[in-house]
């Protein structure tokens, strides 16, 4: 008697696992990027923003201008430059 519920207790097992599988979705593993992608994703340098059109834009393209008080400003655009430009040289 003993057997047969062990035997029992084995197959329902067995089935079990077997149901699982085929019916029941799975645990799925998120692997975490590699480093080499991660830097091209964020593209790894610093965004600033443009102080007239207020967009956030990298550094590396961005336009440089300083101000006759050697403060460096970043645009998006040669016209966001030009703008504030004028507008700095009036007193704006």
């Amino acid at each position: 008697m003993i057997i047969r519920l062990i035997i029992f207790i084995i197959l329902f097992y067995f089935v079990y696992r077997i149901g699982k599988l085929l019916f029941l979705p799975g645990e799925k593993t998120v692997k975490p990027l590699p480093k080499v992608h991660q830097e091209n994703l964020t593209g790894g340098e610093d965004l600033i923003e443009d102080p007239y059109c207020h967009t956030y834009i990298p550094i590396s393209s961005a336009l440089s201008w300083k101000d006759p008080d050697e403060k460096t400003h970043y645009f998006c655009s040669s016209a966001c430059l030009e703008k504030y430009r004028k507008n700095h040289e009036n007193g704006g």
